[in-house]
């Protein structure tokens, strides 16, 4: 699956079901879901430069 593909079903998933973003932050704590978030955010940036965080 491409990468912006991913990303892009991911924030469809984080929208429609912020159950699974509030376990995944449990898991994880908040920052390293941050962190998490802010690579997939930087890998689909050089894919796609144009976007913003």
């Amino acid at each position: 699956m491409a990468l912006k593909e991913r990303v892009n079903k991911l924030c469809d998933r984080l929208l429609l079901q912020d159950a699974e973003l509030d376990r995944l932050i449990e898991r994880l704590g908040p920052e390293e879901a941050l962190k998490v978030i802010e690579e997939l955010v930087k890998e689909y940036n050089a894919d796609e430069p144009e976007v913003t965080a």
